[in-house]
């Protein structure tokens, strides 16, 4: 081989390795922030999480999910555990009362029935005057429990309202209407599939299936839809939509409001997302958008009676946030690459942000995970702090 051939084939490589370091500076970079993922303490598919006693300054309250027949609950980085007889599939509370739905008959699991116990009564069944129909979802708004139930072998829903006397009555039936959240603010407001039910009235948007509901913390109230749309709601109507997702992505159950506890003017209001495709500018397809809030807590509207678009976690950057309206943000995580190797890659059923600021995610099959200080390195990882 003559001496020009070896220059010529030299070159090609060297020019190759330049390309490929350089092209992969970015991949090296994303795989050095990685962590190893832990072994959740809570684990399988979790439930949603509520606060009980469900009532405002009360030193006893604690944050509680369940997995399985195991009922968790949570205070001051300390967690404790129950166990009931049934395998539990959601939970609520009022100020007086923890509820759970649980499958009735492990060996029928469509069979539902309904258990509360206070801090003082043990575990015992709720009798609901509702014959005929199996229990799904279930929900509280103010002192009221709200029932998502389905007539057996029909397409016909109902919602069945409970008060903590335990008298039940069924306030709505249609069809294509399952209880999907409830929310309230001195009205009353249950989010179905098919639209917001106020005061009896069914408040639907064409085309959208809505996937939650949630009070701000400035008492306003927002539903979401699964295509990714915002909505404001009031006790007359769902306004039209305040911001939107874009047209790949789709909105999950988890639905929360997270505050900074160092600076309680930072707030925002995080969606839980299941993109339809890969997408190219983040790389991952679940997780969860952020939705900046004003320090009231409220929606940022501008001239236009339209809010500010939902973001990807983590401080701003010029490319990923080129149509973002302002360069001020604040954020859940201080790193973007890191929560995208983390949580972002799992499905969230819900989130929910602790009295002591932690946040935490029931995934959809990884257990409960939390956002903490690791090792010197506030990370997305499963939540493994021991049970007292």
């Amino acid at each position: 081989m003559n001496q020009k051939k070896v220059i010529l084939i030299l070159f090609i490589i060297t020019s190759l390795l330049f390309i490929f370091v350089t092209c992969n500076d970015d991949i090296f970079y994303t795989i050095s922030l990685e962590t190893p993922i832990l072994e959740p303490m809570i684990k399988g598919s979790p439930t949603n999480f509520v606060l009980f006693p469900n009532a405002v300054d009360n030193a006893d309250t604690k944050m509680y999910v369940a997995s399985g027949r195991t009922l968790y609950n949570y205070k001051d980085n300390k967690w404790e555990k129950e166990t009931l007889d049934k395998h539990i599939i959601q939970i609520a509370a009022t100020e007086n009362y923890l509820y759970a739905l649980c499958f009735k008959d492990t060996d029928k699991a469509v069979v539902r029935e309904v258990k509360r116990r206070s801090v003082t009564e043990p575990w015992a069944e709720v009798v609901i005057d509702a014959d005929n129909y199996d229990f799904h979802t279930i929900y509280a708004a103010g002192q009221t429990i709200y029932i998502g139930a389905q007539k057996s072998k029909t397409n016909e829903f109902a919602v069945i309202s409970i008060t903590e006397s335990g008298v039940s009555n069924i306030v709505y039936e249609n069809e294509n209407a399952l209880l999907v959240g409830a929310a309230y603010n001195g009205s009353t407001y249950l989010c179905t599939r098919r639209g917001i039910l106020i005061d009896g009235t069914m408040n639907s948007v064409l085309n959208q299936t809505f996937v939650g509901i949630i009070n701000l913390p400035d008492n306003s109230i927002v539903a979401m839809s699964r295509s990714g749309n915002l909505y404001e709601v009031t006790t007359e109507i769902v306004t039209p939509a305040k911001t939107s997702f874009g047209d790949t992505r789709q909105a999950t159950s988890a639905i929360a409001v997270w505050e900074d506890k160092l600076d309680t003017s930072k707030k925002l209001l995080l969606i839980g997302r299941g993109d339809l495709g890969y997408s190219p500018t983040s790389g991952f397809t679940h997780g969860y958008v952020e939705l900046m809030l004003n320090e009231t807590g409220g929606l940022i509207l501008n001239a236009n009676n339209l809010s500010y678009p939902f973001r990807e976690p983590g401080p701003y950057d010029k490319d990923r946030d080129k149509d973002f309206p302002t360069q001020v943000v604040h954020s859940t995580v201080d790193n973007f690459r890191r929560y995208a190797s983390s949580l972002g890659i799992n499905p969230l059923n819900h989130l929910f942000q602790a009295s002591d600021g932690i946040i935490f995610a029931s995934t959809q099959r990884n257990g409960v995970w939390s956002y903490r200080d690791r090792n010197g390195t506030p990370q997305w990882n499963a939540e493994t702090e021991p049970i007292r």
